[in-house]
Protein backbone atom coordinates (compact mmCIF):
# COMPACT_ATOMS: atom_id res chain seq x y z
CA UNK A 1 0.00 0.00 0.00
CA UNK A 2 1.33 3.42 -0.85
CA UNK A 3 0.70 7.04 0.08
CA UNK A 4 2.45 10.17 1.23
CA UNK A 5 1.41 9.65 4.88
CA UNK A 6 2.98 6.80 6.84
CA UNK A 7 0.59 4.75 8.96
CA UNK A 8 3.06 2.81 11.02
CA UNK A 9 6.31 3.50 12.83
CA UNK A 10 7.17 -0.19 13.01
CA UNK A 11 6.86 -1.14 9.34
CA UNK A 12 7.08 0.72 6.08
CA UNK A 13 3.35 0.90 5.50
CA UNK A 14 1.40 3.54 3.63
CA UNK A 15 -2.17 3.99 2.49
CA UNK A 16 -3.99 5.18 -0.61
CA UNK A 17 -7.72 5.85 -0.43
CA UNK A 18 -8.96 5.49 -3.98
CA UNK A 19 -12.21 6.77 -5.48
CA UNK A 20 -13.58 8.25 -8.68
CA UNK A 21 -12.39 11.68 -7.63
CA UNK A 22 -9.96 12.93 -5.02
CA UNK A 23 -11.20 14.85 -2.00
CA UNK A 24 -13.91 14.22 0.59
CA UNK A 25 -16.12 11.20 -0.07
CA UNK A 26 -19.23 10.79 2.08
CA UNK A 27 -20.00 7.44 3.68
CA UNK A 28 -23.71 8.33 3.63
CA UNK A 29 -26.24 6.65 1.40
CA UNK A 30 -29.15 8.47 -0.18
CA UNK A 31 -32.23 8.69 2.04
CA UNK A 32 -30.58 7.16 5.12
CA UNK A 33 -30.52 9.88 7.74
CA UNK A 34 -27.69 8.80 10.00
CA UNK A 35 -24.50 10.75 10.64
CA UNK A 36 -22.07 9.93 7.85
CA UNK A 37 -18.33 10.45 8.14
CA UNK A 38 -16.26 11.55 5.16
CA UNK A 39 -13.07 9.98 3.94
CA UNK A 40 -10.52 11.92 1.91
CA UNK A 41 -9.63 10.12 -1.29
CA UNK A 42 -5.94 10.53 -2.06
CA UNK A 43 -6.08 9.12 -5.59
CA UNK A 44 -8.47 8.37 -8.42
CA UNK A 45 -8.87 5.10 -10.26
CA UNK A 46 -6.80 6.65 -13.03
CA UNK A 47 -3.78 7.88 -11.05
CA UNK A 48 -3.54 5.40 -8.15
CA UNK A 49 0.02 4.18 -7.53
CA UNK A 50 1.21 0.60 -7.72
CA UNK A 51 -0.38 -1.43 -4.92
CA UNK A 52 0.73 -4.42 -2.88
CA UNK A 53 -2.57 -4.95 -1.07
CA UNK A 54 -5.97 -3.90 -2.38
CA UNK A 55 -8.70 -3.71 0.26
CA UNK A 56 -12.34 -3.38 -0.85
CA UNK A 57 -14.87 -2.22 1.78
CA UNK A 58 -18.58 -2.93 1.95
CA UNK A 59 -21.51 -0.70 2.79
CA UNK A 60 -24.78 0.66 1.45
CA UNK A 61 -22.87 2.61 -1.18
CA UNK A 62 -22.23 -0.68 -2.94
CA UNK A 63 -25.96 -1.07 -3.44
CA UNK A 64 -26.23 2.46 -4.84
CA UNK A 65 -23.42 1.82 -7.33
CA UNK A 66 -24.99 -1.47 -8.38
CA UNK A 67 -28.37 0.16 -8.89
CA UNK A 68 -26.75 2.89 -10.97
CA UNK A 69 -24.89 0.31 -13.10
CA UNK A 70 -21.65 2.01 -12.12
CA UNK A 71 -18.86 -0.50 -12.83
CA UNK A 72 -15.86 1.78 -12.27
CA UNK A 73 -14.71 -0.21 -9.24
CA UNK A 74 -14.99 -3.51 -11.11
CA UNK A 75 -12.91 -2.10 -13.96
CA UNK A 76 -10.25 -0.89 -11.53
CA UNK A 77 -10.12 -4.28 -9.79
CA UNK A 78 -9.72 -6.17 -13.05
CA UNK A 79 -6.97 -3.80 -14.20
CA UNK A 80 -5.00 -4.14 -10.95
CA UNK A 81 -5.61 -7.75 -9.96
CA UNK A 82 -2.60 -9.34 -11.62
CA UNK A 83 -0.21 -6.78 -10.14
CA UNK A 84 -1.33 -6.88 -6.51
CA UNK A 85 -0.04 -9.42 -4.01
CA UNK A 86 -3.36 -9.64 -2.17
CA UNK A 87 -6.99 -8.68 -2.77
CA UNK A 88 -9.23 -8.45 0.30
CA UNK A 89 -12.89 -7.56 0.74
CA UNK A 90 -15.00 -6.92 3.83
CA UNK A 91 -18.75 -7.44 4.11
CA UNK A 92 -20.57 -6.65 0.84
CA UNK A 93 -17.32 -5.54 -0.79
CA UNK A 94 -17.18 -9.04 -2.26
CA UNK A 95 -19.99 -8.04 -4.63
CA UNK A 96 -17.42 -6.06 -6.65
CA UNK A 97 -15.02 -9.00 -6.73
CA UNK A 98 -17.82 -11.27 -7.92
CA UNK A 99 -19.24 -8.95 -10.57
CA UNK A 100 -15.76 -8.20 -11.91
CA UNK A 101 -15.24 -11.91 -12.55
CA UNK A 102 -12.32 -12.19 -10.13
CA UNK A 103 -14.10 -14.74 -7.93
CA UNK A 104 -14.80 -17.14 -10.77
CA UNK A 105 -13.50 -20.52 -9.67
CA UNK A 106 -12.79 -19.29 -6.12
CA UNK A 107 -14.29 -19.68 -2.65
CA UNK A 108 -15.70 -16.56 -0.99
CA UNK A 109 -18.11 -15.34 1.66
CA UNK A 110 -19.92 -12.13 2.51
CA UNK A 111 -22.30 -10.48 4.98
CA UNK A 112 -24.97 -13.05 5.79
CA UNK A 113 -27.78 -10.48 6.05
CA UNK A 114 -27.03 -9.39 2.45
CA UNK A 115 -26.31 -12.92 1.26
CA UNK A 116 -28.98 -13.22 -1.44
CA UNK A 117 -28.08 -9.95 -3.12
CA UNK A 118 -24.31 -10.43 -3.10
CA UNK A 119 -24.36 -14.06 -4.20
CA UNK A 120 -26.58 -13.24 -7.18
CA UNK A 121 -23.45 -11.72 -8.76
CA UNK A 122 -20.65 -13.56 -10.48
CA UNK A 123 -20.38 -16.97 -12.09
CA UNK A 124 -18.81 -20.21 -10.90
CA UNK A 125 -18.22 -18.79 -7.41
CA UNK A 126 -18.16 -21.21 -4.47
CA UNK A 127 -20.01 -19.11 -1.92
CA UNK A 128 -19.39 -20.37 1.62
CA UNK A 129 -22.50 -19.67 3.73
CA UNK A 130 -20.85 -20.53 7.03
CA UNK A 131 -17.51 -18.74 7.39
CA UNK A 132 -16.08 -15.84 9.35
CA UNK A 133 -13.71 -15.32 6.45
CA UNK A 134 -12.21 -17.27 3.55
CA UNK A 135 -8.81 -17.37 1.89
CA UNK A 136 -8.36 -18.71 -1.61
CA UNK A 137 -4.94 -17.99 -3.00
CA UNK A 138 -4.34 -14.25 -2.81
CA UNK A 139 -8.06 -13.50 -2.41
CA UNK A 140 -9.43 -13.01 1.12
CA UNK A 141 -13.11 -12.28 1.81
CA UNK A 142 -14.86 -11.69 5.13
CA UNK A 143 -18.40 -11.87 6.42
CA UNK A 144 -20.12 -8.83 8.00
CA UNK A 145 -18.40 -5.75 9.37
CA UNK A 146 -16.77 -7.07 12.57
CA UNK A 147 -15.61 -10.20 10.77
CA UNK A 148 -13.41 -7.92 8.70
CA UNK A 149 -11.36 -7.12 11.81
CA UNK A 150 -10.82 -10.82 12.45
CA UNK A 151 -9.88 -11.44 8.83
CA UNK A 152 -7.45 -8.53 8.89
CA UNK A 153 -5.82 -9.90 12.03
CA UNK A 154 -5.42 -13.29 10.33
CA UNK A 155 -4.04 -11.55 7.24
CA UNK A 156 -1.48 -9.59 9.27
CA UNK A 157 -0.40 -12.80 10.98
CA UNK A 158 0.00 -14.29 7.49
CA UNK A 159 2.23 -11.34 6.52
CA UNK A 160 4.25 -10.80 9.69
CA UNK A 161 4.05 -14.10 11.56
CA UNK A 162 2.07 -15.63 14.41
CA UNK A 163 4.22 -14.18 17.17
CA UNK A 164 4.97 -10.76 15.70
CA UNK A 165 5.53 -8.46 18.71
CA UNK A 166 4.14 -5.38 16.97
CA UNK A 167 0.91 -7.15 16.09
CA UNK A 168 0.56 -8.55 19.60
CA UNK A 169 1.21 -5.13 21.10
CA UNK A 170 -1.33 -3.53 18.76
CA UNK A 171 -4.08 -5.99 19.67
CA UNK A 172 -3.36 -5.58 23.37
CA UNK A 173 -3.32 -1.81 22.95
CA UNK A 174 -6.76 -1.66 21.33
CA UNK A 175 -7.99 -4.37 23.75
CA UNK A 176 -9.45 -6.54 21.02
CA UNK A 177 -9.62 -10.35 21.23
CA UNK A 178 -10.21 -11.56 17.66
CA UNK A 179 -11.87 -14.78 16.63
CA UNK A 180 -9.09 -16.82 15.08
CA UNK A 181 -11.15 -19.62 13.57
CA UNK A 182 -12.39 -18.82 10.04
CA UNK A 183 -15.13 -21.43 10.42
CA UNK A 184 -16.75 -19.81 13.47
CA UNK A 185 -20.00 -18.34 12.19
CA UNK A 186 -23.15 -18.22 14.33
CA UNK A 187 -24.60 -15.53 12.07
CA UNK A 188 -25.11 -18.00 9.26
CA UNK A 189 -27.75 -19.50 11.57
CA UNK A 190 -29.15 -16.16 12.74
CA UNK A 191 -29.70 -15.15 9.10
CA UNK A 192 -30.66 -18.69 8.01
CA UNK A 193 -27.81 -19.05 5.53
CA UNK A 194 -27.13 -22.75 6.01
CA UNK A 195 -27.55 -23.36 2.27
CA UNK A 196 -24.86 -26.03 1.95
CA UNK A 197 -23.17 -26.23 5.33
CA UNK A 198 -24.21 -26.13 8.98
CA UNK A 199 -23.68 -22.83 10.72
CA UNK A 200 -20.84 -23.16 13.19
CA UNK A 201 -20.96 -21.76 16.73
CA UNK A 202 -17.91 -23.60 17.92
CA UNK A 203 -15.34 -23.45 15.13
CA UNK A 204 -12.96 -26.34 15.65
CA UNK A 205 -14.63 -27.17 19.00
CA UNK A 206 -18.09 -28.31 17.95
CA UNK A 207 -20.40 -29.76 20.60
CA UNK A 208 -20.83 -33.51 20.80
CA UNK A 209 -23.47 -34.96 18.53
CA UNK A 210 -25.48 -36.21 21.48
CA UNK A 211 -25.98 -32.68 22.77
CA UNK A 212 -26.87 -31.31 19.36
CA UNK A 213 -29.23 -34.20 18.70
CA UNK A 214 -30.93 -33.73 22.05
CA UNK A 215 -31.68 -30.14 21.08
CA UNK A 216 -33.24 -31.29 17.80
CA UNK A 217 -35.23 -33.97 19.61
CA UNK A 218 -36.59 -31.46 22.12
CA UNK A 219 -37.67 -29.17 19.29
CA UNK A 220 -38.93 -31.52 16.59
CA UNK A 221 -39.91 -34.96 17.84
CA UNK A 222 -42.63 -33.83 20.23
CA UNK A 223 -44.50 -30.96 18.55
CA UNK A 224 -47.27 -31.03 21.16
CA UNK A 225 -44.91 -30.80 24.13
CA UNK A 226 -45.65 -28.00 26.56
CA UNK A 227 -43.93 -24.80 25.45
CA UNK A 228 -42.40 -24.07 28.84
CA UNK A 229 -41.00 -27.61 29.10
CA UNK A 230 -39.42 -27.19 25.68
CA UNK A 231 -37.90 -23.90 26.71
CA UNK A 232 -36.51 -25.46 29.89
CA UNK A 233 -35.09 -28.36 27.86
CA UNK A 234 -33.40 -25.95 25.48
CA UNK A 235 -31.85 -24.06 28.38
CA UNK A 236 -30.59 -27.34 29.83
CA UNK A 237 -28.87 -28.16 26.53
CA UNK A 238 -27.32 -24.71 26.44
CA UNK A 239 -25.98 -25.07 29.96
CA UNK A 240 -24.38 -28.42 29.07
CA UNK A 241 -22.40 -26.70 26.32
CA UNK A 242 -21.28 -23.65 28.29
CA UNK A 243 -18.26 -25.42 29.79
CA UNK A 244 -17.06 -26.39 26.33
CA UNK A 245 -17.15 -22.87 24.93
CA UNK A 246 -14.02 -20.81 24.79
CA UNK A 247 -15.43 -17.30 24.84
CA UNK A 248 -18.36 -15.52 26.45
CA UNK A 249 -19.30 -14.08 23.05
CA UNK A 250 -20.01 -17.59 21.81
CA UNK A 251 -22.30 -18.22 24.78
CA UNK A 252 -24.27 -15.09 23.95
CA UNK A 253 -24.48 -16.16 20.32
CA UNK A 254 -25.89 -19.52 21.36
CA UNK A 255 -28.53 -17.82 23.44
CA UNK A 256 -29.58 -15.82 20.40
CA UNK A 257 -29.78 -18.93 18.26
CA UNK A 258 -32.10 -20.70 20.66
CA UNK A 259 -34.21 -17.59 21.01
CA UNK A 260 -34.54 -17.57 17.22
CA UNK A 261 -35.55 -21.23 17.18
CA UNK A 262 -38.30 -20.58 19.72
CA UNK A 263 -39.45 -17.15 18.58
CA UNK A 264 -42.58 -18.46 16.86
CA UNK A 265 -43.90 -19.96 20.08
CA UNK A 266 -46.56 -18.45 22.35
CA UNK A 267 -44.19 -16.11 24.16
CA UNK A 268 -42.59 -13.18 22.42
CA UNK A 269 -39.06 -13.41 21.07
CA UNK A 270 -37.79 -10.76 23.48
CA UNK A 271 -39.27 -12.48 26.55
CA UNK A 272 -37.86 -15.87 25.57
CA UNK A 273 -34.43 -14.40 24.91
CA UNK A 274 -34.52 -12.53 28.19
CA UNK A 275 -35.40 -15.67 30.15
CA UNK A 276 -32.65 -17.70 28.49
CA UNK A 277 -29.99 -15.08 29.12
CA UNK A 278 -31.09 -14.60 32.72
CA UNK A 279 -31.00 -18.31 33.51
CA UNK A 280 -27.80 -19.03 31.60
CA UNK A 281 -25.81 -16.15 33.11
CA UNK A 282 -27.13 -16.07 36.65
CA UNK A 283 -24.36 -16.28 39.20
Amino acid sequence: MHSERKLSTAYKLALSIIAKETGAVSAGYGYRLYAAAKLVATHTFGDAPALDVLFVPGGFGNVALDQANDTSIQTFLRNRFDAVDYLLSVCTGSVFLASSGLLNGHRATTNKMSWDWVTSHGENVTWVPSARWTQDGKIWTSSGVAAGIDMTYAFLKHLYGEDDPVLIRTMNGIEYAPHTDPNWDPFSIVHNRRDSEEGNLFGDSKPSRSHADSADDATHQEPQQNHHDRLAGSIAVIRLEVEDMRERAEIKALMLIWASVLKDEAESYSRIRGRILKLAFRE
